[in-house]
């Protein structure tokens, strides 16, 4: 027996890694949570995303009650041929109001009082959504008869509110948004 062990004589082997393999292995991980790291803000921005729609969809209500308190003939007035009827909310959606534009304000006394309490109760800086309310187009089934009782309008909720362009102006292509139908009665 010992004849055998002295024929063959062990030899210590080295179990570990080599510096390139070190390397190779750090490399092939930092790629892997680099790829991980680039999309963290893309599932921040989808989680807020959601949230904001969340909120968007469950403002209907607030919708319509501001409408009615508008009165039906004032809402069928500023919403006759091409025109649009802007009410604003703030991010949480718990309240939606008014808010008239320049032509509005000339035509319509109430406008300046409504104008001046919105910008008290809620500056713009706190407006984050954006509601334009109009009147289906002619030969749409919707479209509006003084004699039928109610007023259909068409509602899309944007948001964010307002986001200027380099020139001051309002850039809407970045905004998010959903449609829906709704009527107020007389």
């Amino acid at each position: 027996m010992n004849d055998l062990a002295s024929s063959h004589p062990v030899k210590p082997s080295n179990c570990g890694f080599t510096l390139l393999e070190v390397i190779i292995a750090l490399s092939v991980f930092g790629f892997l949570i680099g790829g991980l790291l680039a999309l963290l803000p893309w599932g921040v921005e989808g989680a807020g995303n959601v949230r904001d729609r969340n909120v968007a969809y469950g403002m209907t209500d607030a919708i319509q009650v501001e409408l009615e308190l508008m009165g039906f003939g004032l809402v069928e007035s500023l919403t006759d041929e091409n025109r649009v009827l802007d009410l604003v909310a703030p991010a949480d959606g718990r309240e939606v109001r008014w808010e008239p534009n320049d032509n509005q304000i000339s035509e319509y006394p109430i406008a300046v009082s409504q104008l001046d309490e919105l910008d008290q109760e809620l500056p713009a800086g706190q407006r984050y959504f954006l509601i334009r309310c109009s009147q289906f187009p002619e030969d749409n089934r919707h479209e509006h008869d003084p004699s039928n009782g109610y007023l259909g309008l068409q509602v899309d909720v944007q948001w964010p509110y307002k986001t200027l362009d380099a020139e001051g102006g309002v850039e809407e292509r970045i905004r998010s948004h959903f449609h829906f139908p709704l009527a107020i009665t007389r």
